[in-house]
């Protein structure tokens, strides 16, 4: 089944297929750039030392946490990073001694907040700019600047939501551990 002229988008392509396309990308850069995000907070982490008492910021490459040290670098659940001499040494020791999927940690949150705004985002953008171009016939040069801060802000209000429920929860096991 060939679908009809008037829902085919600028390149020619459905709106489906632009979902699919712009998931197929976040998924690709997720899988290959988390590994650097990991290493590069784990050579930033090991500068600075935990006290007991304060709060420390907790990145595991893609997420942040906010904790409260009790007893110093001794937290159960958080392993101190060694002493990286620079980045292959870091990705040598981290699969060394964790194994390689930590270098994937936290990728499963950053896929449920970035999969869907990347998809809300290009296919929004896509669309916005057939539309003004085509069905409102105007061919301005502020089309993809009008398209691109009008799917952005779409695709920001989603974002805003999800990290607000994500707040919400970690904030209420934070309070009932």
């Amino acid at each position: 089944m060939v679908p009809h002229q008037s829902n085919l988008g600028l390149n020619g392509i459905t709106p489906i297929q632009q979902m699919i396309a712009s998931c197929s990308g976040a998924l690709l850069t997720s899988l290959l750039v988390t590994p650097f995000d990991v290493i590069k907070i784990r050579l930033q982490a090991q500068r600075t030392p935990f006290h007991k008492g304060k709060c420390f910021l907790y990145c595991n490459g893609l997420m942040d946490h906010l904790c409260v040290c009790e007893n110093g670098n001794n937290v159960a659940w958080y392993k101190a990073p060694g002493q990286f001499r620079g980045t292959l040494d870091a990705f040598v020791q981290i699969v060394r001694y964790e194994g390689i999927k930590s270098l994937w940690s936290g990728l499963p949150p950053t896929l449920i907040m970035a999969v869907p705004a990347t998809v809300i985002y290009f296919t929004c953008y896509d669309q916005l700019r057939a539309f003004l171009k085509y069905q409102l016939e105007y061919d301005g040069i502020y089309i993809p600047l009008i398209a691109g801060a009008s799917a952005r802000v779409s695709m920001l209000l989603r974002k805003s939501a999800l990290g607000l429920i994500w707040l919400d929860r970690a904030t209420l096991y934070f309070y009932d551990a």
